[in-house]
């Protein structure tokens, strides 16, 4: 092996640009430096810049985005790529290989030119080990020296210490009593949200993601599998005007209250919730999508509703556990490589058990759990009827009940007293 394959490069272009799970993979597996030839490695730039966009990538709307550099490589050349190319999985593959080959190709030259310089071997042995560290691509790894573990340490207080750091590395919400349990909810976490079914787990994502995105407005991707746009927005209706999703499903509505709701809506129109709703969820959609929505809106939560949704088809050699455990393995890494809270909403078994795969909780940060008090347990003194317990949790006391009231006709929760109180009358 060389350490090129141009033709290899030209394939993976190819069919970067004439379909769209070839982009997408293309875009997740490689980056620029994997393309050896310079005129590949800047079309590669060009599709990524697109896609980053939201613009359609194709031969032809390459050629129209990028028509001042593409006259300097040549329009027949770029003609080159207009075939259609099935998969480029092998083709990726291939291209991956060839940059560790160079990589070892370099190291080799450069063992060669310092023995032969009469370097001391010691030294040529330690710069030996450092590149193989470098050019380690199975397993990302951070070398950290005593030094370096004691300016982190320093540089993590102050970074919680002082407020405009701190609101960085965490995001707080309106629940004060999971700010306060968890400090937050701490940025390249996995969050497993669980109930059991009907349990309210996506009206409380919901809620959470109201608050990130429209009331804080910080960036929030909501990747719905459940849900048509149509029944998304009468939800998002009922939360947002906190006002009976019955009656605006039946259309019982005032004068009034419509108008009052719609110039609600502007809310939603200057907040920074972005929605997709991808019926046939998928792993690599997870992916491509959050990547994109990374690059374009800076997004520092994603919420994934819901897990046991994902098309388990894709996989037919694996059962469903591996599947969703693994899923929750890349997902963690997902949150890590962005620096963004991953919430991923799953449904409790009747054992009281992660419904398909238990293994997924061993992956998360956090994981909450939604939980409805018994009906003779609850009294006027006592107006909450929710629990929301931390079954897992690696930076806060676990097991301990935080009380919620549901307002199921609302969509609503809400941790205060005075509050659940007032709802509660209301019901």
């Amino acid at each position: 092996m060389t350490g090129q394959d141009k033709d290899t490069e030209r394939l993976v272009l190819a069919g970067m640009m004439s379909d769209k799970d070839n982009l997408d993979e293309g875009l997740q597996e490689l980056v620029d430096t994997d393309f050896t030839d310079m005129i590949y490695r800047k079309i590669f730039l060009m599709i990524s810049g697109m896609y980053a966009n939201g613009e359609e990538v194709s031969v032809g709307t390459v050629i129209v985005k990028n028509r001042d550099e593409i006259n300097e490589f040549g329009i027949a050349f770029v003609q080159l790529f207009e075939q259609f190319v099935p998969s480029i999985k092998a083709h990726i593959a291939r291209l991956k290989e060839c940059t560790k080959a160079r990589k070892l190709l370099n190291l080799a030259t450069a063992i060669k030119g310092a023995v032969e310089r009469g370097e001391e071997c010691d030294k040529v042995y330690s710069r030996i080990e450092d590149e193989i560290i470098l050019t380690d691509t199975v397993i990302e790894r951070t070398y950290i020296s005593p030094k370096d573990m004691s300016d982190a340490c320093a540089l993590s207080l102050r970074d919680r210490y002082e407020a405009e750091r701190r609101e960085k590395k965490v995001v707080h919400t309106e629940f004060k009593s999971i700010n306060y349990a968890t400090g937050g909810l701490e940025k390249g976490d996995l969050i497993i949200l669980s109930a059991e079914t009907g349990g309210g787990k996506s009206a409380f994502a919901m809620n959470l993601a109201y608050q990130v995105g429209l009331v804080q407005k910080k960036p929030v991707l909501y990747l719905n599998s459940e849900m048509s746009a149509d029944q998304m927005a009468l939800r998002w209706n009922a939360i947002i005007n906190h006002f009976s999703h019955s009656k605006i499903r039946r259309g019982e509505l005032t004068q009034t209250e419509f108008y009052s709701m719609i110039s609600k809506t502007e809310e939603m129109n200057s907040g920074k919730l972005h929605t997709i709703t991808i019926p046939d969820l998928q792993l690599k959609h997870i992916f491509s999508e959050t990547y994109r929505a990374s690059k374009r809106y800076g997004i520092e939560m994603l919420i994934v509703d819901y897990i046991g949704r994902m098309d388990m088809s894709s996989s037919p050699d694996k059962k469903d556990w591996q599947i969703l455990k693994s899923a929750a393995q890349k997902l963690k890494t997902l949150a890590q490589d962005l620096g963004i809270i991953v919430v991923m909403i799953a449904q409790l078994s009747e054992k009281g058990t992660l419904a398909q795969s238990s293994y997924m909780a061993h992956e998360a940060d956090l994981w909450i759990n939604l939980a409805r008090i018994e009906e003779e347990k609850l009294n006027a003194s006592y107006p909450f009827n929710m629990i929301l317990q931390l079954k897992k949790a690696r930076n806060a006391p676990t097991n301990k009940p935080l009380p919620f009231y549901f307002d199921g006709d609302t969509l609503s929760f809400t941790d205060k007293k005075e509050r659940a109180e007032t709802w509660q009358r209301t019901v």
